[in-house]
Formats: C-alpha cells, structure tokens, sequence
C-alpha cells in the first residue's frame, strides 16, 4: 500500500511543476521562478513561438479538458488529505488504548514462582507461565508494536511537512534510553523502534518488577506516549499541507477557472493525461 507521503507527492509535485514552469496558475499576480519565457510570444522554444502562442477556438476543448483535470487533482489531493487523517487518528488512537492498558498492568507477576517447570518421562523439560505473566508479556508486546506502528507513520511520511518530520523525532526518541531498555529485554533501534527479547523481559518481569515497571509505566514509556500523542494531536492540522500552504494560493477559489488562469494553463493542456494518471 502506498503511503500517504507518496500519495500526497504524486498531486503535489504535478502542481508545483505547473506553477514553477510557468506564470502563476492562480490569478495571484506572481511571475513564474522558472523559465518564464515559456509563455512569451517571443520565447525562442519550439520554432520561436512562446508555449502559449497564439488561442484560437480550436484550443478550447483542451482548456475544458484542463479545466476537468485540475478538478480531479484537487479533488484527489483531498481524498488523500482525509485519508491520512483517518491513518492518523486510527494510529493515535491504538497507540493511547495500548498505553492506558499498560498502566494497569500488575507487573509484579508472583516473583519466580509465575514459572513453572515440569519434565517429561523422555525428559523433555517444559515451562509454563503464571496467567499474570502472560498478560503483562502481552501487554508490553502490543504496547511496543503500536509505538513502533506510530514511529513508523510519522517516518513514512515525514517529507510532508517540517511538523510531520518534527513529530517523527518526538517519537523516535526511545533511542535515548536505549541502554536501559536493553536491561530489561527491549531493543532501541537507531530509527528508534522495539524489539522484545522475550526470555529476557521475562527475566526482568520475575526477578526486578518495580524496574520493569518504572521503565514502561506512567512515569516511563507510557507516560512519555501520553505526552507524544498530546503533541501530535495539538499539531495535526498542520501535518498534512492543504493545496493552499502547499502552494501559497488558495487553490480551491474560483480563479482557479477564471479565462486568465485558464489562458495561463493553456501550455499544459498536452498534460492532461499525464494528471489524471497521477490521479
């Protein structure tokens, strides 16, 4: 599945390559950063004649067409827009149920006594976990998948704006207290991710809980979580940049159809197909 970075890249990229090729597409009055004698009758590109050249009726159809595709594209980068709200949330919110059961978690699971070895007549040696055991094992386990899960969202889709790649390094700053994890069975990647040896944490679970305990309560990872998701839901109308910020224009008013704005995009009207298949 693509992510939401490279769906958003896909129609922002086609507009920000009309725009920078050419005059404002807009109406906002701006001149072009690139290559602005594209559109100058005296442009010496294709034989001498500017990428507008001359309108005639003819050349109408293609502006209609234009006119369509911009409205796809702007309604696509819309779709994509509400798309990754929903990811967002979706995400935010199995992260914050994950930690709010790893608060209640009784992590004092009967000291050794939650391990119990019974041997076989072929004398296969099994081990058996108390109930309790088992049920803060999980706990954590989920706990680190969602955060990993989170971590993994925010680096996804980074490039989509400065608040997106600020969030990713929030999150990704379990590193810091890599070494104490590793203590107690958990691995700190250097993108900042988890993963749990299980014999180890279960060593750590029977034999020192209150450190386990402090490590990844409310005053540890889960609380920390806490704090990032907070951060991150104070920022999330930010994360995803509208037409309007991605571009500096309001991409949705009705110059977006007006005779100049059309006129002006009248060079890209040989790009019709190749918006809709961005699309």
């Amino acid at each position: 599945m693509s992510t939401i970075s490279s769906m958003a890249r896909n129609n922002y990229l086609m507009l920000r390559y009309a725009q920078n090729t050419g005059q404002s597409l807009f109406n906002t009055g701006k001149s072009a950063n690139k290559t602005s004698s594209l559109w100058s009758d005296g442009s010496s590109m294709l034989g001498g004649y500017g990428l507008l050249g001359s309108i005639s009726s003819s050349s109408m159809s293609g502006l209609m067409g234009l006119r369509s595709g911009m409205t796809e594209l702007v309604k696509s980068y819309d779709s994509t827009a509400k798309a990754f709200k929903t990811e967002f949330s979706d995400t935010m919110s199995d992260l914050s149920k994950a930690s709010a059961d790893i608060k209640k978690i009784n992590f004092d699971v009967g000291g050794k006594s939650a391990l119990t070895q019974t041997t076989s007549e072929d004398g296969t040696v099994t081990t058996t976990k108390s109930s309790e055991l088992v049920d803060a094992l999980k706990g954590i386990e989920d706990f680190a998948s969602k955060y990993n899960d989170a971590i993994g969202f925010f680096k996804d889709n980074a490039d989509l704006s400065k608040y997106m790649k600020n969030i990713a390094n929030t999150f990704s700053d379990t590193t810091y207290r890599a070494k104490q994890f590793s203590g107690i069975g958990i691995a700190v990647g250097n993108d900042g991710k988890m993963k749990i040896d299980e014999d180890v944490l279960t060593k750590a679970l029977t034999e020192n809980p209150s450190k386990v305990g402090r490590l990844l309560g409310k005053d540890g990872l889960a609380g920390m979580a806490d704090r990032h998701i907070s951060f991150a839901k104070s920022q999330q109308n930010r994360l995803f940049p509208s037409i309007s910020s991605a571009l500096g224009i309001n991409g949705k008013s009705s110059s977006l159809y007006s005779s100049n704005s059309l006129m002006r995009m009248s060079g890209y009207s040989s790009l019709g197909n190749l918006f809709n298949s961005w699309i």
